[in-house]
């Protein structure tokens, strides 16, 4: 076959490879004389065991790909695309780019009619696996069809390429990087598809593999970005990506700013099942597309074989980057049509779509931390800690490992004979609620419990904290989660910033870890009541719609008509224990939950919750008539269209049919919350992005947005954000922000 293509250039007046003038584009000549001069065994190892070595026609870009339809899926040799010489001939003038070694290095793109490239057609070992689940979507017509990627790896390819990607005015891209985490990880490839089926990939940062082998030929990483920056950052070309923030941010670190993101296929596919795990790509693809995907472990192994994707050869990288592409361009019109299906496309569009630039630029701020204070807090709470060792060790009259549960089980229920001993097939029970049981039953555990605690602020949040901030800006970058919450929240992970300790004094004092830059100030705003005043709003409770309207306290009234007295006689007790009552009843607690949190009987509980009801019917309404929707149409919805799910409901056990039921009540009201303060985030970066402005959103903790704010723009900053959140949305109710300001996160006071 090669045979036949050096006859083709011959007479079509190309001068085949090595009866050229011998220069090589890009500066490459040492690479492709290694390759040349090397070892006939190192040729051999590079070819994926049994698999051919036919060389693949990239199609012309723009025009109709010539190959052959690909056999049946199962078929032998269904991967494998021949060329003819008669398909050469229709097509014209080929132009070869340099590919990995095989049969013979053919290289057309330094031809000086260069117009289309070939590559090699790689394939990657087959799927020994099965599918966690089976299918749950219609699969697509023709989604089958493979996935053919074409190396780009010249100047001219890349050129052209990117022309072709304007033509096409939209795009799935993929990154491949070293990291899972966006934050350290490096670029090792862009992979990118304008049809199904058609991908490209550009290695930029492929090194030796772990058998010193050379990766294969790449271009520069930074002509690379240089040439593709115009089309990544011109807003009217389409882009589609699966979990776009973390390409953005990726993009982001090297100085790209993507613009034009269309459809986050993850986000996405997210809306139309919030309740269902299986969001990543390769589950995606099988559950829509009926598509098997490689998975990366096939790349780079698992445990501590795993290696970096940057040791992958060129030619495997490619065929799996590609497929991420096109399997994410794939996805764009199921996820679309899904959307549209269950009317939540103009959400996606307006809410979580404008949503995902803001997260990046919150993540890509981050917050300066206190390093020093950290390590003072760090050295305070080791000594306590070991403090409270010696005080159990003296109390039980012997050391022994105070975080082995086994022995810890024996020690409370064995040898001190304390009650209620869960004992299980590996022992007793040592969990959170059951030594919390056992307060003040021996000195022990008094003591035990205090060590659990401080030993986990060291190791979660000091240690933690310390870990994870950067090096080079002081600051820790969490990451903000768009698709994880069923209610439509957000969630931060890496670290959880979302869950700072605000119950006990020690726990508060980690917030001063969090402070501002030199000549800032931090800034709190925290909605005040806000799922209650959107309970107020949907359920038109004339009682609640009254107090939230004349600034009255709606927990004192609540708890002056539980114990029928009057207002000013409303004890502290009393008010805690209807502000319990009031979100138990939100959350959808029955009777025996309120009872378990307050330490009331059943019976009591029971009556509470009755007497709640009774004067605030309209709740009462809210909660039947919600539950009747989850049951009857098999979801719920926020005042935006947001959707929860619930199609088995019916069908479940007890215990977890109660479980969905409190999750159906309460996600109109959490879920609303959730688009509402998205909606004021979207609408106050745009502001302040429109003002130019320094100030800068850096934290959203679900009711509660954190602002660093340059000193001389407090003032008009404030205002700014205090309107624009609390004219989020006009409801029954007046929406109501409360602010403070501080050097850190722990001092920060209240300001009018």
């Amino acid at each position: 076959m090669v045979e036949r293509l050096l006859a083709l250039f011959r007479d079509l007046g190309i001068a085949p490879p090595g009866e050229g003038t011998g220069n090589t584009a890009n500066g490459n000549e040492g690479e492709r004389a290694a390759a040349a001069s090397a070892p006939a065994s190192r040729k051999k190892q590079e070819p994926v065991p049994e698999q051919d070595e036919d060389l693949l026609l990239a199609p012309p870009l723009g025009i109709v790909p010539i190959l052959t339809p690909p056999p049946p899926p199962g078929s032998v040799g269904s991967d494998t695309q021949f060329i003819t010489s008669d398909k050469l001939e229709e097509e014209g003038a080929i132009n070869l780019a340099p590919t990995t070694p095989g049969p013979v290095q053919l290289d057309l793109f330094n031809m000086p009619e260069a117009s289309q490239e070939v590559v090699r057609k790689l394939r990657l070992p087959s799927v020994s696996r099965d599918p966690q689940e089976a299918p749950l979507r219609l699969i697509e017509e023709g989604s089958s069809k493979k996935t053919s990627t074409m190396i780009v790896n010249s100047e001219d390819a890349l050129q052209v390429l990117i022309k072709s990607m304007y033509d096409a005015g939209k795009f799935a891209f993929d990154t491949e990087t070293t990291s899972e985490d966006p934050w350290h990880a490096s670029l090792v490839g862009i992979s990118c598809s304008m049809a199904a089926g058609e991908a490209y990939y550009i290695p930029v940062g492929h090194i030796q593999t772990i058998d010193n082998q050379d990766p294969g030929m790449q271009l520069p990483l930074a002509y690379v970005l240089e040439k593709l920056r115009p089309i990544l950052e011109d807003a009217r070309i389409e882009k589609y990506m699966h979990n776009a923030k973390f390409d953005m941010l990726i993009l982001a670190r090297y100085g790209i700013k993507v613009r034009g993101l269309a459809l986050d296929t993850m986000v996405g596919a997210y809306l139309t099942d919030p309740g269902r795990r299986g969001l990543g790509l390769k589950d995606q693809a099988f559950q829509r597309l009926g598509i098997v995907m490689t998975p990366i472990s096939e790349l780079i192994g698992t445990g501590s074989k795993t290696i970096s994707m940057a040791r992958v050869p060129v030619r495997f990288a490619a065929d799996y980057a590609g497929a991420d592409a096109d399997m994410t361009l794939r996805l764009v019109e199921p996820i679309r049509a899904e959307l549209r299906r269950h009317n939540l496309l103009d959400l996606y569009n307006s809410i979580e779509l404008p949503l995902t630039p803001v997260l990046l630029q919150m993540e890509l701020y981050g917050v300066a931390l206190d390093a020093g204070f950290l390590s003072e807090l760090e050295k305070k709470l080791s000594e306590q800690i070991h403090k409270l060792e010696t005080e159990i060790y003296a109390s039980v009259g012997h050391q022994f490992n105070i975080n082995s549960t086994k022995q810890l089980g024996d020690i409370l229920f064995g040898e001190l004979k304390l009650p209620s001993g869960k004992k299980t097939k590996t022992g007793y029970s040592v969990s959170a609620d059951v030594i919390e049981g056992l307060r003040g039953k021996h000195p022990m555990v008094d003591s035990l419990l205090e060590y659990r605690q401080l030993t986990k602020l060291k190791s979660t949040y000091v240690d933690g904290l310390l870990a994870l901030m950067d090096p080079v800006t002081g600051r820790v970058h969490t990451l903000f989660n768009q698709a994880i919450s069923s209610g439509g929240r957000l969630s931060s992970s890496n670290p959880n910033l979302q869950n700072i300790p605000v119950r006990t004094e020690v726990g508060r004092q980690i917030r001063r870890a969090f402070i501002a830059d030199p000549s800032y100030v931090l800034l709190t705003a925290d909605y005040s009541q806000f799922e209650l005043r959107i309970l107020a709003h949907i359920t038109h409770e004339p009682r609640l719609v009254e107090a939230f309207s004349k600034g009255e306290d709606i927990h004192t009234i609540t708890a002056a008509t539980l114990f029928n007295i009057p207002e000013s006689q409303v004890t502290k007790d009393q008010r805690r224990l209807a502000k319990t009552v009031v979100y138990a009843v939100l959350y959808g607690q029955s009777p025996f939950g309120l009872a378990q949190i307050t330490g009331m009987t059943n019976s009591e509980a029971s009556d509470f919750i009755k007497r709640y009801h009774e004067t605030f019917p309209n709740i009462k309404n809210y909660v039947d008539s919600t539950l009747n929707q989850a049951r009857k149409q098999g979801y719920v919805n926020t005042l935006f269209g947001r959707k929860r799910f619930f199609p088995d409901m019916h069908s479940l056990p007890f215990v977890e049919r109660q479980a969905l039921e409190r999750e159906a009540i309460n996600m109109p009201i959490q879920g609303a919350n959730a688009d509402l303060i998205k909606i004021a985030m979207i609408r106050i970066q745009h502001a302040l992005d429109e003002k130019r402005w320094k100030t800068r959103m850096i934290l959203q903790v679900h009711d509660e947005l954190v602002f660093e704010i340059p000193v001389e723009e407090l003032e008009r900053a404030r205002k700014l954000i205090k309107t624009m959140m609390e004219g989020v949305a006009k409801l029954d109710v007046p929406i109501q922000v409360e602010m403070k300001v501080g050097k850190n996160w722990y001092e920060a006071e209240p300001m009018e």
